[in-house]
This record gives structure tokens, C-alpha cells and sequence, in this order.
């Protein structure tokens, strides 16, 4: 290779990591780290941390049993871990739409709604279910976090909810859009 070509090619090659550096310093965002993590990310995009309680006793993984639909009527596994005070469930959630994650908490059917506002989103959320069997109710309380346009995470909470035990249903979980 010539002199020549040489100099050119470490030249722009300077200029290149120049232009890079200016980008990442101004906040072009295709040229942010965090842009690219959660686009690429290959871990579980929907992970619910679930505390619930029958008559003040702690659920255990062994008492619950989960499974998830996406809105395209496909399956997706749920993973359950127990861990010291929750039962973790991660859904790999890599579509936009709506997520339903059937639970079986003991004998009692939750199916929590999980909305992917956007395919790249990941939520963490840690929804608390107290099943009070004496009052024939239950309650519910969620904090949540997930991304938003420019990478930044959001931290958000829902108010705790009273229901009747009759009116399981539908619980909408994480970011409400």
C-alpha cells in the first residue's frame, strides 16, 4: 500500500472516531449505548414480580403456576422463579401487543394484561396480590418501570385496589401507555 493511501486511511479513520465521539456527546441516539441494549436485548422483556398472599401466608413457586398468550393466539412459555419474598415471572415478550399471563395463584385464576407499547420495551414490575379469604376480597399494588423513546427508564406506581374475591379478572399490569 502507498504512503499515500495510507495517510488518507488514518486520517478518516480519525475524523470517523471524531464524528462518533461529537454524536454520542450531543445525544444523536443511534449512536448511544443504551439505544442499542434494549434493541438487542435477548433477555425476558416482561418480568413480574409477584408477591401474593393467602390469608397472610406467603405463595410460594410451588402454589403458582403460570403460562402467557400474545394477541396473535401464540403461547409463550412463563418462566417462574421463587425467590426469597416473590415468585418471579418472565415472559420473553419481544412483540408490540398485548400479553395475557394466565396464573394460578392456589386455587384462584389471575390473568395479568402486560401492553408492549413498543417491541424494544422492557418492563420490570412488582405487583403485590394480599387475598383476604375472611373478607371475601382482594388487593392489589404494582410499581413498574419501563423505557421510553430515548432510553431513559420511567418509574412509575398504581394505587392499591380493593376487589371481590367473585370479581377476578382481568389485571392490567406495567405501562398503561
Amino acid at each position: 500500500m502507498s504512503k499515500c493511501k495510507k495517510v488518507f486511511l488514518s486520517i478518516s479513520a480519525v475524523f470517523f472516531a471524531l464524528f462518533i465521539i461529537v454524536c454520542v456527546q450531543n445525544g444523536v441516539e443511534l449512536f448511544q449505548s443504551s439505544y442499542f441494549y434494549y434493541r438487542a436485548y435477548k433477555g425476558d422483556r416482561i418480568t413480574i414480580n409477584l408477591t401474593a398472599t393467602i390469608g397472610g401466608k406467603l405463595m410460594e413457586s410451588d402454589n403458582i403456576k403460570a403460562y402467557a398468550t400474545y394477541e396473535r393466539n401464540s403461547e409463550n412459555t412463563v418462566l417462574v422463579q421463587d425467590n426469597d419474598d416473590c415468585v418471579t415471572l418472565l415472559v420473553k415478550a419481544g412483540d408490540y401487543g398485548e400479553y395475557l399471563v394466565n396464573t394460578e395463584i392456589d386455587e384462584y385464576h389471575f390473568v395479568f394484561r402486560a401492553m408492549q407499547w413498543n417491541w424494544w420495551d422492557v418492563q420490570n414490575i412488582n405487583l403485590y396480590i394480599d387475598i383476604d379469604t375472611k373478607k371475601n376480597e382482594y388487593k392489589t399494588y404494582e410499581e413498574y418501570s419501563h423505557i421510553t423513546e430515548e432510553c431513559n427508564i420511567i418509574n412509575e406506581s398504581e394505587p392499591e385496589e380493593t376487589y371481590e374475591i367473585s370479581d377476578i379478572n382481568y389485571i392490567s399490569v406495567g405501562c398503561k401507555g
